[in-house]
């Protein structure tokens, strides 16, 4: 079998490199025609430009406040050229976080985009107080929620009857909004306690004091306390109290009373 001359072998993988440039060419252009064109489509054309912005807010913020917000980051670019006001280039993960940062109140924000109206929509959902939460001297007081977080100051004299009150022994601030100051548990379990002796004992309650650890005292208006172990079963110690009050402890025995320890297998009460 005759061998071709080396020059031809040459020439002939010179031809398919030069064939594989020219396709790499091609495809690198038809891809940067159509990058360019999604680039112009999403970012310049207007297509997807945000129009409206509308709030669902159940909080006492002022929705322009939160328009403000949200229109300040769509006012920004991507990389100094992208603009950001434009539906896939929306940053909506960071406006969120603005308002969760700005309005410690709020409990949840999220952006909801309606096509083909292009128009942005935030709904708002504010935190709810279950008590308020004080320091020693009782003169710094904030709001607290289910998650035991602090989001809004407030006063005795505005929620002192209506809510449970919390002294904190924890060396933390009350004024530090947005901070979680105590364990959702703990909380759901003061909550609980707060609502079994005023609602099934008839106990009325001055306050209670925390620290930072499962150990909560619930000071009573008749000038006794009751100690409570967090960690420990509280259904079996609200039913010891329960026992306890019936049985030794109705109301015309309780003068002179200063406690009724529950953290313990056994009931301890002077």
């Amino acid at each position: 079998m005759q061998k071709l001359p080396k020059e031809i072998t040459r020439k002939s993988l010179r031809k398919k490199k030069s064939r594989g440039k020219i396709k790499l060419l091609l495809f690198l252009f038809i891809f940067l025609i159509i990058l360019g064109g999604l680039i112009y489509l999403f970012g310049f054309s207007g297509v997807f430009k945000i129009k409206n912005i509308g709030i669902s807010n159940k909080t006492q913020i002022a929705d322009q406040d939160l328009i403000d917000i949200i229109k300040a980051h769509l006012a920004e670019d991507h990389w100094s050229f992208l603009p950001r006001d434009s539906w896939p280039l929306i940053a909506q993960g960071a406006i969120v976080q603005e308002i969760l940062d700005k309005y410690p109140q709020i409990r949840t924000a999220s952006l909801k985009i309606q096509l083909p109206k292009m128009s942005l929509e935030a709904i708002i959902e504010p935190r709810t107080p279950v008590a308020l939460w004080c320091d020693e001297t009782q003169e710094k007081c904030s709001l607290v929620d289910d998650e035991g977080i602090i989001f809004q100051t407030a006063t005795k004299e505005q929620y002192g009857t209506e809510l449970p009150l919390i002294i904190s022994k924890i060396n933390n601030s009350s004024d530090d909004l947005g901070k979680k100051v105590y364990s959702a548990e703990d909380i759901r379990q003061v909550i609980r306690i707060n609502q079994n002796l005023k609602e099934d004992l008839q106990i009325p309650l001055e306050s209670f004091i925390a620290d930072d650890t499962s150990f909560l005292v619930a000071d009573t208006k008749e000038g006794w306390e009751i100690y409570f172990d967090l960690d420990s079963n509280l259904d079996i110690s609200l039913m010891k109290l329960k026992a306890l009050l019936d049985q030794e402890l109705p109301i015309n025995k309780r003068q002179g009373l200063q406690y009724i320890d529950l953290r313990f297998t056994k009931v301890y009460y002077k």
